[in-house]
């Protein structure tokens, strides 16, 4: 992911000081160079790390981890609902009650 940083700020660099400008400034110059940096840089870096992640997840896998955040939002909205507010402790309940339903019930 490191490495990616670096490839992308370089290609930024390179990018945004060929890219010509209607304008001749110098802090127009380096506005555009950091935003090239910015730009390729996450993008580099991001595409890095995903590539260095485990292998791709199978189907199955990517069907059971669905289910189970549609299991989450629904006890959450449920109980946003029971309760007239939305906060950090509906989602922590409903954390816990699924949890103790993917437990319990064998759903993997």
């Amino acid at each position: 992911m490191i490495s990616g940083l670096g490839i992308g700020g370089i290609w930024g660099l390179r990018e945004g000081a060929k890219r010509p400008l209607v304008v001749s400034n110098a802090r127009l110059r380096v506005n555009s160079i950091l935003n090239s940096i910015t730009r390729r840089a996450t993008f580099m870096g991001n595409s890095a790390g995903v590539v260095g992640e485990q292998p791709a997840l199978s189907v199955t896998v990517t069907y059971f981890i669905v289910r189970l955040a549609l299991v989450y939002n629904v006890i959450n909205s449920t109980l946003d609902s029971f309760r007239g507010k939305h906060d950090a402790f509906g989602g922590m309940a409903a954390g816990a009650i699924t949890g103790a339903l993917y437990k319990s019930t064998g759903m993997h």
